[in-house]
């Protein structure tokens, strides 16, 4: 479905398109709660607690917004074209990143499991294009962000 997409506008485009795929995304703006790090702060700043599917198991690739925002502006300034991932290259699993997000509050957040409804599915995305593309560039490490977001949120 994606794929059909990118093909569907890249035969619309009239020019030379740049596609971004994106592995999972968190900031502190977040204008949705999907699973992640945005809605663990969320929960855990909520109520105390954060709840995973299942043990938190599946691993994924999580983005920080503004390492985003970087690869973005840098895909205009050289008027990139073609397919980029923008992705870390480190997945980790659900449950590390609630307990990282957990440590960042002065009080006790309880993790806990809840039984799984659908089977453990572990996404990886290949980052070798976006570290060819701009080999200076560094995404920021996920504890890193995982802090900045929570510090940006409560101390405004």
């Amino acid at each position: 479905m994606h794929r059909a997409r990118e093909v569907m506008l890249g035969a619309r485009a009239g020019a030379a398109l740049a596609i971004l795929r994106l592995s999972l995304l968190y900031g502190a703006a977040d204008p949705h709660n999907g699973y992640g790090p945005n809605r663990f702060r969320r929960t855990a700043a909520e109520s105390g607690r954060i709840r995973l599917f299942g043990e938190g198991e599946e691993k994924r690739d999580h983005v920080w917004i503004d390492d985003l925002a970087e690869i973005a502006v840098r895909v205009l300034e050289r008027r990139s074209a073609g397919i980029l991932n923008v992705a870390t290259g480190t997945s980790s699993s659900f449950r590390e990143v609630a307990e990282r997000v957990a440590a960042l509050f002065d009080s006790v957040v309880e993790i806990t499991g809840q039984p799984r409804k659908t089977p453990i599915t572990h996404r990886h995305f290949d980052a070798i294009a976006v570290r060819k593309a701009f080999p200076d560039f560094r995404f920021t490490p996920l504890a890193d962000g995982l802090e900045r977001v929570h510090r940006e949120i409560t101390h405004g």
